[in-house]
């Protein structure tokens, strides 16, 4: 028979600290069972009337998908899934716009189990102002000004007319046909590809991913700014002479045959990657 080993200042400590740990993982284990055993949905249909110009709609975690709607309101429609307590869901109209509101419990956030995907429905001449804490944001044939941010998820654009601005902090910023005035795009984490832009300003901007650009008419100013990938700009084929201006710390500077260079263009492109290459071409 094994004498028990005598209890040490060392092994006090570790029970001191490992009983709670275990507790704790248990009960966070048992949680999320319950969660799972709980999880319900239940479906979104509104419409919410605009009596400003700003329309601006935060999300805690899901996606949404923005689209062109009718006149007379923002419409709100999809599906919650939830565990314990039903999110709230909320709007607030003021001189400006209105303010909608989507937020899970804090139980459900705990849980993991509460998330949100809806479509909304914008009425034109509204500007919107959208901000997902945690999912994907897809737009598709909006009349901007549009005001785009993701902390967790892709941010996907599609003909959009009016001038954009969108950020995302870890996921990927994916867009075509782009024919705003002003296009700026800011990324931390993730790839930037934007194809068929006739935006005349472009400004990028990348911490960790690569930066794709291909132009359908002639931009008078692109400014791009890149920590740790790659930058590839193509232009629309013609005679039409840049102002290229190019810094890169650690890679390579290819500038195609067909690109007509011209210091004294009003047509600037300005990039910059500290661990790159930059490539221009037609």
């Amino acid at each position: 028979m094994m004498k028990p080993l005598p209890m040490t200042g060392p092994r006090r400590a570790a029970l001191a600290i490992g009983i709670p740990l275990a507790l704790l993982s248990f009960g966070y284990a048992g949680l999320n069972l319950v969660a799972w055993a709980a999880q319900s949905r239940y479906h979104v249909n509104l419409t919410v009337p605009v009596h400003g110009r700003t329309a601006s709609l935060t999300v805690g975690s899901g996606s949404i998908t923005l689209l062109r709607g009718a006149v007379g309101g923002i419409h709100v429609s999809g599906t919650t899934d939830y565990a314990f307590t039903k999110p709230r869901i909320g709007w607030l109209n003021t001189s400006s716009g209105v303010i909608l509101d989507a937020q899970c419990h804090r139980l459900n956030q705990i849980a993991g189990r509460c998330s949100f995907d809806y479509t909304v429905a914008l009425p034109p001449g509204v500007t919107a102002q959208v901000t997902d804490r945690a999912g994907d944001l897809t737009t598709s044939g909006l009349a901007g000004p549009v005001s785009l941010q993701s902390d967790a998820g892709d941010i996907r654009l599609e003909s959009l007319s009016g001038d954009v601005r969108v950020r995302a902090r870890a996921g990927e910023i994916i867009g075509r046909d782009l024919t705003g005035a002003v296009l700026a795009a800011s990324n931390a984490a993730g790839n930037i590809s934007l194809t068929d832009v006739a935006s005349q300003d472009v400004t990028v901007a990348n911490r960790a991913g690569d930066v794709t650009l291909v132009f359908a008419e002639v931009p008078q100013r692109v400014t791009i700014t890149e920590s740790a990938g790659d930058v590839n700009i193509v232009l629309p084929r013609g005679n039409t002479s840049y102002d290229i201006q190019t810094h890169t710390s650690a890679g390579h500077v290819t500038i195609g045959p067909g690109v007509v260079i011209n210091t004294a263009s009003l047509n600037v492109i300005s990039v910059t990657s500290r661990a790159g290459d930059i490539t221009i071409t037609e």
